[in-house]
């Protein structure tokens, strides 16, 4: 099937409709240059119906836990609704997807946390695809008695992220086979930190006060001037150390700025 070679991109789009509506046009028909032995019909049915196998592969590569979490069935069963309500624009179906957390607010009320996972698993589908940060070593804690307080710069990329739900353990066991036998309390409040180093990817689960000294930080303030700010939901001052320790074990922190 050869195209005309200024028509790439509007037949790109209405391929796509045609292929999830099932429907074909005479004046799409046309714009095709056919082949010898094979008609039109046979030659859209076949891409067609490679094309949906293609978006389905897509969706279930992106959305991984959640398609765990669904199982085979009710996961393509959603995929082949969200299909024919949403066209794929980009070469590179693996970009397809993205308002699929959106559709499942709609299609799934059984797991409420369904939509969270989607929206994180998207993330870490950009995050996977993004340049990882060059700088794969740790500063180190200062240990001179004259600082009295240290502004700290993050790794780039980081990813701060608050969930209605807890939906890590699903992703971090995500290749189990019943996820009902391991009973996770996913109805409460998660907080995430994610970044990338070189090829590999980390993440943490922190505490809610954690998130926000963590915020705190990128944002520019000093470790002292988070600490204050809140002050009252902090649990001890030694959890502000344990807390910045494994901030730096973890390979969070690029850059830390002594203040005496």
């Amino acid at each position: 099937m050869k195209l005309p070679a200024n028509h790439e991109e509007n037949f790109r789009l209405e391929f796509a409709k045609i292929v999830t509506s099932q429907s074909v046009s005479k004046d799409f028909l046309a714009k095709i240059q056919p082949s010898k032995n094979v008609s039109l019909e046979t030659v859209l049915e076949v891409y067609s119906s490679g094309y949906l196998v293609r978006l389905k592969e897509s969706l279930g590569e992106t959305y991984e836990t959640v398609w765990s979490v669904l199982g085979d069935e009710a996961f393509f069963s959603i995929c082949e609704k969200y299909i024919k309500r949403t066209k794929s624009t980009s070469y590179n179906l693996s970009d397809y997807g993205l308002d699929f957390s959106l559709f499942l607010k709609l299609e799934v009320s059984e797991f409420p946390f369904l939509p969270v996972l989607a929206e994180f698993e998207w993330e870490f589908r950009n995050l996977f695809h993004s340049k990882g940060s060059s700088f794969l070593g740790s500063p180190s804690l200062p240990k001179d008695s004259s600082v009295i307080d240290m502004r700290i710069e993050f790794v780039q990329p980081v990813i701060f992220r608050e969930h209605e739900f807890s939906v890590y353990p699903f992703w971090k066991n995500r290749k189990s086979n019943s996820f009902a036998e391991l009973n996770f309390e996913w109805n409460q409040p998660e907080f995430l930190l994610m970044m990338k180093k070189g090829s590999e990817i980390s993440s943490e689960s922190i505490s809610g006060w954690e998130f926000k000294l963590a915020r705190l930080l990128r944002e520019g303030k000093t470790l002292l001037e988070a600490s204050e700010i809140i002050e009252s939901e902090i649990p001890n001052p030694e959890s502000v150390s344990t807390f910045f320790s494994r901030l730096l074990q973890g390979g969070f922190i690029q850059d830390i700025q002594c203040e005496y």
